[in-house]
């Protein structure tokens, strides 16, 4: 494991993307004659590490935490926080661990300051562990209602989880189940819950392979991501809203890969450069979280480009009317491209994305925090944007610097 770095150089993406000074490359996909195949428009760039870039300190908010058995740790990606009780905040994602932190405000989320936990998931009987049989949950997310709190994650796509076994998964067909506490199961110091059964064989969201709750103005929401959504290779951002008891109606779509052409339309056959996924030539976006300013003004912070490869992705920006939308990316008015918030790599990091939102029990912004897998090992730290104001978001969007690290 690599020792965090109080100070890390940012250095520019080997794509297009983060090299602006090319005012004549263009940022998008264009077809070739080969079967209607998608190629890039221009080729990638070597990674420049000697570039001299200024040099911040960000806060980890948390490292890798060596397990008891000393061979596995701790960690997790997909950040998002959750407001246990006073002075009490929950971060979870993907991956079975969440981190609690008591005592403190949501500006003070720091490594030294957090608990982990492993959260065990159940099958609907309550008998049967849904991980450790091959049913990993991803994005993890909270919400509270009158009965209680409750999760929501997705898992791959099984027909009986109390009986199907592993073989019958398929990690690509995935949906969003809803969970409860189960009756007298383990918990944190603070009382909350790590034992969670899925409350229903039934998906929550059908054929989603992710999704997010949150509330803005004691409205609940969910954010999801919709793949191949249409027909076309791409994944879009979708929204839809919540009543008290969490019954939904018809997801709309928010932000889709590609220059918008219209009120909810997009290009989607054409991604931009900083949102193809290499293995299929289409385009995505994800991992949206969505924050009310203090003037009413609404963003999202989200992903896209390529995990996998690593080559593009990064986290962005985009501005809505209203929390419904329409919503609209932030492009370099020079280049035409999409400006990138949030690098996809440095000298310590890769895969560096999801940026969420942190705000305290007013609804301020206090941090943006993202994970960042360390270098020459697959496990991710979360940490903080070393150059956060209350309106990063803002000047960024003015043509100000994103987040740095």
């Amino acid at each position: 494991m690599l020792p965090m770095k109080a100070a890390c150089t940012i250095f520019v993406l080997t794509l297009l993307m983060a090299n602006p000074q090319s005012s004549s490359a263009t940022d998008r996909l264009q077809p070739n004659s080969d079967g209607g195949r998608m190629q890039l428009a221009q080729k990638e760039r070597a990674p420049t590490h000697d570039q001299q870039v200024p040099t911040h300190t960000q806060t980890t908010v948390w490292k890798p935490a060596p397990l008891p058995n000393g061979r596995e740790y701790a960690w997790l990606r997909d950040p998002s926080i959750y407001y246990h009780q006073p002075n009490s905040y929950i971060m979870s994602g993907t991956r079975p661990f969440i981190v609690e932190f008591p005592g403190i405000t949501p500006a003070e989320l720091q490594s030294h300051k957090g608990r982990w936990y492993k959260l065990i998931i159940w099958s609907p009987n309550g008998k049967r562990r849904l991980r450790r049989d091959g049913f990993n949950e991803w994005g993890k997310s909270f919400t509270l209602t009158r009965k209680g709190v409750v999760m929501l994650a997705s898992l791959p796509a099984a027909i009986d989880f109390d009986y199907d076994n592993r073989a019958k998964t398929n990690k690509r067909r995935r949906s969003v189940f809803l969970f409860e506490p189960m009756n007298k199961g383990r918990t944190t110091a603070r009382g909350f819950p790590l034992d969670w059964r899925m409350k229903s064989n039934s998906p929550f969201l059908q054929g989603i392979y992710s999704a997010r709750l949150f509330e803005i103005q004691h409205k609940k929401y969910l954010l999801s991501d919709r793949r191949h959504d249409a027909g076309i290779k791409a994944t879009c951002i979708s929204i839809l809203e919540l009543d008290t008891e969490l019954d939904k109606g018809s997801p709309q779509n928010l932000l889709c890969p590609g220059q918008q052409t219209g009120p909810a339309q997009w290009s989607r056959e054409q991604p931009y450069l900083s949102e193809i996924r290499f293995e299929d030539g289409g385009g995505l976006v994800e991992g949206a979280w969505m924050h009310r300013s203090s003037a009413g003004q609404y963003y999202i912070l989200y992903s896209s480009g390529d995990y996998a490869a690593s080559r593009n992705y990064g986290g962005f920006v985009a501005t809505c009317k209203d929390v419904m939308g329409p919503c609209r990316k932030i492009l370099d008015h020079k280049t035409g491209r999409v400006r990138v918030f949030l690098s996809g790599s440095s000298r310590d990091y890769e895969r560096v994305g999801r940026p969420y939102p942190v705000v305290d029990s007013r609804g301020q912004l206090v941090n943006i925090i993202f994970h960042a897998r360390i270098r020459q090992t697959n496990r991710d730290a979360i940490i903080s944007c070393a150059n956060f104001t209350p309106t990063i978001i803002e000047d960024f969007i003015a043509g100000g610097p994103g987040c740095e690290y």
